[in-house]
């Protein structure tokens, strides 16, 4: 299983921010992504909120989401 993290709000904090927060929360491994086509991402899974987990299989689908931050 690889977990995909996406900034959202890439325009909101600094790589170098999103990273020392990582680093300082003791976070698993995982790749970590910006939406900065146009919200694509949030227009995609219809992201209303933060904390937003959605969980994709290997075929594209969405089989889990969760909205509590």
């Amino acid at each position: 299983m690889e977990v995909v993290a996406v900034n959202l709000l890439p325009q909101a904090n600094s790589l170098e921010e999103w990273q020392a927060f990582l680093e300082g929360s003791g976070a698993i491994d995982f790749v970590w992504a910006a939406d900065t086509f146009d919200q694509l991402a949030s227009r995609t899974y219809n992201i209303q909120s933060l904390g937003t987990t959605i969980i994709i299989d290997r075929d594209g689908q969405m089989i889990y989401r969760d909205e509590v931050a």
